[in-house]
């Protein structure tokens, strides 16, 4: 009878230690908080006047996907980031 009572209370307090532990973890980031793969420009931020081409690759810039209109501006794009941003339509 000792030993069931004592392998009782020993599986309960490795029970309560798993589940104190597990409150320490952090939280599972969901799907959603990823930056979307689609951008959130509709025209480019170097050439203003230009819309983004869909073909040509984007960047994520502080968890945001920028779309371009095509290659050359996004190499003068990341020369100075934050000034194109700031225009961004």
């Amino acid at each position: 009878m000792r030993r069931f009572l004592f392998l009782t209370l020993l599986l309960s307090a490795a029970f309560g230690a798993a589940v104190l532990s597990a409150k320490d973890q952090e939280p599972v980031k969901k799907a959603d908080s990823q930056p979307s793969t689609k951008p959130v420009n509709k025209f480019c931020p170097v050439e203003t006047d230009n819309e983004v081409d869909p073909k040509v690759k984007t960047i994520v810039y502080k968890g945001k996907t920028i779309g371009f209109c095509c290659a050359d501006c996004i190499n003068e794009f990341n020369k100075d980031p934050d000034k194109y941003a700031a225009k961004m339509k």
